[in-house]
């Protein structure tokens, strides 16, 4: 089963071929909501990261971990797989972390953008997602 989230070598032909189905100003819009969803969850103080995790199924030890390591918005937003496993949480709870943070982004984005692009969501989504967090570091 092809993970549609990993764009490597061999899939990139193939990622630049659909963009090319996609227009543009469909991905200048999700890329603006997207910015400003970033926002949004960049303001959540720690205990509103504890909530989600909790929220997402992470339990009492991983969630003093994020506490412990004062983990909030812009941490939460920011930061990768190899940061959290660096701060002690067990990579199945970091990977559940990570794909929830992508998936709240992700239908936030859809919430606001129902009419745009449906068939390349995940396309325009991780291509918004990477140009967001290049122009942010």
């Amino acid at each position: 089963m092809h993970n549609s989230s990993v764009i490597t070598e061999d899939t990139f032909p193939l990622v630049l071929e659909s963009f090319q189905l996609v227009c543009l100003p469909c991905i200048v819009l999700v890329l603006h909501i997207l910015t400003k969803l970033f926002a949004d969850m960049e303001a959540w103080s720690v205990d509103h990261v504890l909530e989600f995790a909790h929220h997402v199924g992470l339990d009492k030890e991983d969630l003093q971990v994020l506490k412990l390591e004062k983990i909030d918005g812009p941490v939460l937003v920011r930061e990768t797989m190899d940061f959290f496993i660096n701060c002690k949480l067990p990579r199945g709870r970091v990977s559940t972390l990570v794909k929830a943070r992508d998936e709240y982004l992700k239908c936030m984005l859809l919430r606001f953008t129902p009419h745009v692009v449906p068939h390349y969501t995940d396309l325009v989504f991780l291509f918004a997602l990477s140009c967001v967090l290049s122009c942010s570091l």
